[in-house]
């Protein structure tokens, strides 16, 4: 009798404990709306919606949850806000949704974590195209975003990935990092005020993506320290290539900058740059320039046709300037002034139509093997 009794319980326990099986909710075969498929879904729920126009959705305190939208799938929203919102999620993938004239944001992320938006569609919205706010470890990949009124991707969140995006045409950056230790790889950007703007955030990092055509810089660090950009193709922005400012231990490795309306690089106010194997072809001014910029190193960087000088050091101390070549400037090669204890050694300037060295003020250069 008593074995008979445990097991009977245990049976009970075993129905008891069985969690439900994930459901797939359809939209609008299952329920009317998105709207209403979020709010019966459980945890675990995926929910596909038809091709068709749809009102825009507030995702708030789900969890494992999928939303992913058919061909054809378009969110517009009715009224004032918000094309998707999520709000103290976690766990959310949003994949194939299409959202067009948001009047505020196409999807915001707040408190949320271990997010991912992919493959989704953001056009013409009323401020960021796709945003963060608090939160952490959201991944927003491969999606499309046009026309934004302010920033395409707006990520001040930290530790998420920002990968294989293509942004266009919007009203203020392309991709815009406050956060730390994220990844911003290999993103188009083009025809936006911005490229890609890193501000107040640290440990970032940024490598191969292509921003073309910004109306001012390429990529922008600022108010920030110890981010890496390596292997981004920047061509025609308006101003620089390149901008740091008051960003110190900066790396930028690999870059390629064409056609820059200003300056290459412009590293100004920022202690401890690296600037290694970049090239700049064809800068309206200068290939590259450190302006009060303290020990920093600049090697084998290219500053190929710049049309006034190669490479500029304006008060600027302790830097070292190696093996780096000037050619075809159409001024001077290697500017140097008010620069203290600088070295330069085993740099080339070829064919710059004034002069291969300049120097200007300053005290306490040495030059080693150069070939001026």
């Amino acid at each position: 009798m008593f074995a008979r009794a445990a097991l009977i319980s245990l049976a009970v326990f075993a129905i008891v404990a069985t969690p439900a099986a994930a459901a797939i909710i359809h939209v609008p075969q299952d329920q009317p709306t998105i709207q209403a498929a979020v709010n019966a879904a459980g945890a675990g729920d995926e929910i596909v919606v038809a091709k068709g126009h749809w009102d825009s959705v507030l995702i708030n305190g789900k969890s494992g949850l999928v939303l992913r939208g058919k061909p054809g799938c378009v969110i517009i929203p009715s009224a004032a806000g918000n094309g998707i919102e999520l709000q103290n999620c976690t766990g959310i993938i949003l994949e194939r949704l299409a959202v067009r004239n948001a009047p505020s944001f196409g999807i915001l992320i707040s408190s949320s974590q271990d997010v991912l938006v992919s493959r989704c569609s953001v056009i013409d919205p009323g401020l960021a195209g796709i945003a963060t706010s608090t939160g952490s470890a959201i991944r927003i990949e491969k999606n499309s975003v046009r026309g934004a009124a302010g920033d395409g991707i707006a990520l001040p969140s930290s530790r998420s990935l920002v990968q294989g995006n293509d942004v266009s045409d919007c009203q203020s950056d392309g991709i815009s990092v406050a956060g730390a230790f994220n990844v911003l790889r290999n993103n188009r950007v083009q025809e936006c005020i911005r490229g890609i703007a890193l501000s107040a955030g640290s440990d970032n990092l940024v490598l191969e993506n292509r921003v073309e055509r910004a109306q001012s810089d390429g990529i922008v660090v600022s108010t920030a320290s110890r981010n890496h950009v390596q292997g981004n193709r920047i061509s025609r922005p308006g101003r620089y290539g390149i901008e740091v400012s008051n960003a110190a231990n900066t790396l930028l490795v690999d870059n390629v900058i064409l056609e820059a309306g200003a300056y290459g690089i412009l590293v100004t106010s920022s202690d401890y740059a690296r600037l290694l194997r970049n090239r700049s072809s064809r800068a309206d001014w200068c290939g590259f320039a450190l302006s009060s910029s303290h020990d920093g190193l600049v090697m084998d960087n290219l500053a190929a046709k710049s049309k006034q000088e190669g490479l500029i050091l304006l008060s600027s101390n302790r830097c070292h300037v190696m093996e780096n070549r000037a050619v075809r400037s159409k001024r001077n090669g290697f500017y140097l002034t008010n620069a203290e204890d600088a070295v330069l050694v085993r740099n080339t300037a070829r064919k710059c139509k004034n002069l291969s060295l300049v120097v200007s003020g300053g005290s306490g250069l040495v030059l080693v093997d150069n070939r001026f």
